[in-house]
């Protein structure tokens, strides 16, 4: 037996006792805990996982804390060192057998986790290895190798677990704040790798400056004891660079407009200001800035409210279910003003249409009433609705409180007909449909599991729309009965009729061609003489939809400022106007001139 061999068989004769010592006491434990859980949560994979991960960190922080404190109290380490390079096999013999009880731990937790499930329901589990998160393994891991250092810094073992706990409290922040954020602020898998393997380099490091080179100086064992942790910390430095230059990042604010109303009328729009935060790793935003009342005819802008955090709300009943659609206007906004310590909040009202701040709460119509829908196909009151723009009549999406099952009625508003498609056609919800245009004569249906069809309302029958290929996605129906479609990545316009097919002229980009994959905006009718906005998306736009404007009359599809920044979205679309959020603020589109107006600014323009 070499050198090597007979220090690894000294750690297990040393600990031999107390490791089968645990693995009764923790079989039994197992037992006794498994009759607290439900026959049926014993069947899926969590009990067996945590049966490891409970197994595992007991024995090894019982032994791992004890490996090098025990040579200090015995006063064995004296005798080591005087053996040629004791000390340093010493070591290499524990770093070996803590390594071996990791492997050894979690097996035996695994098994005896798979045990009490088959004694007590006759089935063993199945994917308890499956869908393991890595990141959690790896900090688990981390943490038992720092207790395996903390050892080496201390004289009893029984201070182990707390050194090295306020060791990592203390020096361990950014480390984990980094690695729990590395998705949102784009670090690598690769250099993520590299930083868990320096957290776990220097924790070996670390317990061998402090064993053997303090044992080997035994006059200057707190010098050595210095440099241990100074190795320590040193492993945690490139985490504490990296936070603090993300941190220095996160005070760059800027101001955004993340949501609008348009008042009824649509002269006044009532803006939530924002500060943007760059790769926040909560929100993409902070706190409110400021809720801003926008004259869209004269261009007269003003802050409302008492905080910094004032926000302007929709009414609940004109907001019912949680959307308000195209063409129906607020009728009053609710202002709240929230302190910035505390969570009361007071609330004052602005009518929609003038703008002045009213006495006292209005009554506001419920959203079915503005829009005329029928009153015997409305829901009942213990149901919830969302109202969405179908074509040139509208959605109802219900669905009752206690049940997860929903239903959809589609209004023509001209006609007077109101169907629940699905259950005309006899369609399972598999089958269902997905999106429904409704337009002059037959209506352009989506269904779950076949290509686009025309649905006849007056016989209830359907049949293939066979102008469109299987592959083209409808992007909008015209006021005049022709649609937009994307053809293989290409905008067109179709007339169904005729099957003519129109490509629309892409203008405004750095691509000469480019290649969307969808193309969305408003589910509304679209006016063939008018303008509207999508978002585009496609191979050359991932990180943010880029905007585009639809010049109807000229079948055209203008990019909206730098389709490279893609830094804008939709917050508010009225009968009139649309109102966009950019990097400088709130730009106003006008849905029939297609005239862009800057109503809100700010970012100051930078100069040329």
């Amino acid at each position: 037996m070499n050198a090597g061999h007979a220090h690894l068989w000294r750690e297990w004769r040393e600990h031999r006792r107390a490791l089968v010592f645990l693995a009764v006491c923790l079989a039994f434990a197992a037992a006794a805990l498994s009759t607290l859980v439900p026959m049926t949560a014993l069947r899926g994979p969590e009990p067996v996982r945590w049966c490891a991960v409970l197994v595992a960190g007991t024995v090894l922080v019982s032994v791992g804390s004890d490996l090098f404190a025990r040579e200090r109290q015995r006063g064995t380490s004296a005798w080591l060192a005087r053996l040629p390079h004791g000390l340093e096999r010493a070591f290499a013999a524990k770093l070996a057998f803590f390594a071996l009880l990791v492997l050894g731990t979690v097996a035996y937790g695994l098994a005896l986790g798979y045990a009490v499930a088959l004694a007590r329901t006759g089935y063993l589990p199945a994917h308890v290895l499956d869908d393991l998160n890595p990141w959690s393994v790896a900090l688990a891991t981390l943490l038992l190798v720092w207790v395996f250092a903390a050892s080496a810094w201390v004289k009893s073992s029984a201070l182990s677990v707390p050194v090295a706990a306020l060791f990592l409290a203390l020096v361990g922040g950014p480390a984990w704040w980094m690695v729990s954020h590395a998705g949102t602020f784009g670090l690598s898998r690769a250099s993520l790798d590299v930083q868990l393997g320096c957290f776990a380099l220097g924790a070996v490091a670390s317990a061998w400056v402090a064993f053997v080179r303090g044992e080997l100086r035994r006059g200057a064992r707190t010098s050595a004891l210095a440099a241990s942790l100074g190795v320590a910390a040193l492993s945690f430095a490139p985490s504490w660079a990296w936070a603090g230059q993300k941190y220095l990042d996160l005070q760059v604010t800027t101001p955004r407009a993340v949501g609008a109303y348009l008042g009824r009328g649509e002269r006044f729009a009532f803006v939530n200001v924002a500060n943007e935060l760059p790769n926040d790793p909560r929100t993409r935003f902070g706190s409110l800035e400021a809720a801003v009342l926008v004259d869209l005819e004269t261009g007269e802008r003003r802050t409302v409210g008492s905080s910094s955090r004032s926000t302007w709300q929709t009414p609940r009943r004109f907001n019912h279910g949680g959307g308000l659609v195209d063409g129906a206007r607020l009728p009053y906004a609710e202002l709240w003003d929230v302190p910035v310590l505390g969570t009361d909040f007071t609330k004052r009202w602005f009518a929609g249409d003038t703008a002045l701040e009213l006495d006292a709460q209005p009554e506001a119509p419920e959203l079915l009433d503005e829009l005329g829908w029928p009153p015997a196909s409305r829901p009942s009151a213990d149901e919830v609705y969302t109202a969405v723009s179908a074509g040139r009549g509208y959605c109802l999406r219900i669905h009752h409180s206690d049940d997860d099952r929903y239903r959809m009625l589609h209004w023509d508003p001209v006609t007077g007909i109101c169907v629940d498609l699905s259950a005309s056609l006899g369609l399972s919800a598999a089958d269902g449909v997905l999106s429904a245009y409704v337009r002059d004569g037959c209506w352009l249906v989506q269904l779950r599991s076949a290509p686009p069809c025309w649905y006849d309302p007056a016989t209830q029958t359907l049949e293939r729309a066979e102008e469109i290929a299987p592959d083209d996605l409808v992007c909008g129906v015209y006021d005049d009965g022709t649609l937009l479609l994307l053809r293989e990545g290409v905008p067109v316009r179709l007339d169904p009729v005729s099957g003519e097919v129109r490509a629309l002229h892409v203008i405004g980009t750095a691509s000469e061609a480019p290649r969307l994959t969808h193309l969305s905006g408003t589910s509304a009718l679209l006016r063939s003489n008018g303008h509207e906005v999508f978002q585009a998306s496609g191979p050359d736009y991932q990180k943010r939809a880029a905007l585009v404007v639809l010049d109807a009359r000229a079948d055209t599809l203008e990019f909206l400022g730098d389709d490279t920044a893609m830094g804008s979205w939709v917050l508010a679309r009225g009968e009139r106007r649309t109102l966009v959020s950019d990097a400088r603020g709130l730009l106003c589109v006008d849905r029939d001139s297609g005239e862009r107006r800057r109503v809100l600014e700010l970012v100051p323009d930078p100069a040329p």
